[in-house]
């Protein structure tokens, strides 16, 4: 499992949103906006590299999973710019939607706001005698729902002192 915080692609090519019909720069995790969804089975244990492409600190916290805490992704799993992460994440836990974003001190929030977020579903193998979908795009869509807020240009404003204070990190 391989994930970049920050992207070497070209925004241009696939824009997350468009300002007067230029993109909008936004963050992603192996994407231009948002990271991928991950399919996980309770029992394996995950090698996972996480490396920065971001000009700043990051970190990619397991958010929901039960991980021990050196691989838990928090602050104190600073990662800086151009280095890398490396690790093997044991999965020991029930059928789970999970997700996962960055969690380094002060940024947090902002990091989220401009996309490093993506979703992790831990199979089981108990989903088909709990009625649950099964096939991924077809019965089995995951959402991730986020609140935003626009400039009159249409471009994503982040306020650390208004509705997105909790997310400071």
């Amino acid at each position: 499992m391989r994930y970049q915080p920050g992207s070497e692609a070209d925004p241009a090519k696939r824009p997350a949103f468009l300002r007067a019909g230029k993109p909008v720069p936004t963050l992603g995790i192996s994407a231009e906006y948002l990271g991928p969804v991950v399919h996980l089975r309770s029992g394996d244990d995950v090698e996972f590299e996480v490396r920065n492409l971001l000009g700043e600190v990051t970190s990619l916290h397991w958010h929901g999973l039960q991980s021990p805490s050196h691989v838990d992704g928090g602050p104190h799993n600073e990662i800086k710019p151009a280095e890398t992460w490396a690790d093997t994440l044991p999965i020991c836990q029930p059928a789970a939607t999970t997700w996962f974003h960055p969690r380094p001190h002060g940024a947090t929030g902002r990091q989220v706001y401009g996309g490093l977020a993506g979703m992790m579903i831990i199979a089981d193998g108990g989903d088909r005698e709990r009625g649950l979908p099964s096939t991924y795009g077809v019965d089995d869509l995951p959402i991730i729902l986020q609140d935003k807020r626009f400039d009159r240009t249409r471009a994503p404003v982040y306020n650390p002192d208004g509705p997105h204070a909790r997310l400071s990190g």
